[in-house]
């Protein structure tokens, strides 16, 4: 077998790896509803599962809300042969949705730090790095933005989530602490200068 033939028939070191397979890009307001779908199906399945806990329908309502993330800063997501598998929303420092007007939490608790919310794989398709790449994807258009701390929250009792967020570079931060739809959200941060750069 020739060098190229090896490459090209040779078993790959992860067979799992379809990065290469995968577009990123920004949502448009057409992918709304399938952005919706997913996040609903993928928090529902996942505090019903892992966390033992029913999803409200206020906030069922706020994942089906893209619209609003979108004004307040952008959505983005990956495709994976034309079907979007993931997605999260970034959300710039001072617009309506990264403001704490009733003190519940589910804001950015540093100023000028962009917020990251609703970030979510579909459920068939864990388990194959996607939530690497969605991390990725969000801290390149975070430093685009010249942004130098991103924040987000998560779900108490999410201790594999949290792990995840860990990996990357995000300490816990207390002063994030809240509450938002009835659910308790644990504060995380990102200080970008000391990011795990993607590989």
């Amino acid at each position: 077998m020739t060098t190229l033939e090896n490459s090209l028939f040779s078993p790959r070191k992860n067979p799992r790896d379809v990065s290469h397979f995968l577009v990123k890009r920004v949502a448009r307001p057409g992918d709304d509803p399938l952005v919706a779908e997913l996040l609903e199906k993928a928090f529902v399945k996942t505090y019903a599962e892992k966390l033992q806990l029913s999803t409200s329908e206020e906030r069922r309502f706020e994942l089906r809300d893209v619209t609003s993330r979108r004004e307040s800063g952008i959505v983005c997501v990956i495709e994976l042969g034309y079907r979007v598998v993931g997605t999260f929303a970034l959300l710039m420092p001072g617009t309506a949705l990264n403001r704490d007007a009733q003190g519940l939490g589910g804001h950015a608790w540093i100023p000028g730090a962009a917020l990251l919310r609703c970030v979510a794989v579909d459920p068939d398709y864990r388990g194959f790095g996607f939530s690497e790449q969605l991390l990725d994807y969000s801290e390149e258009v975070a430093r685009l933005w010249k942004i130098s701390t991103i924040c987000l929250h998560t779900q108490e009792g999410a201790d594999a989530v949290e792990q995840l967020y860990r990996r990357r570079g995000y300490l816990r931060d207390e002063q994030g602490d809240g509450i938002s739809c009835g659910n308790r959200l644990r504060g995380q941060r990102l200080e970008l200068s000391a990011a795990r750069q993607p590989s």
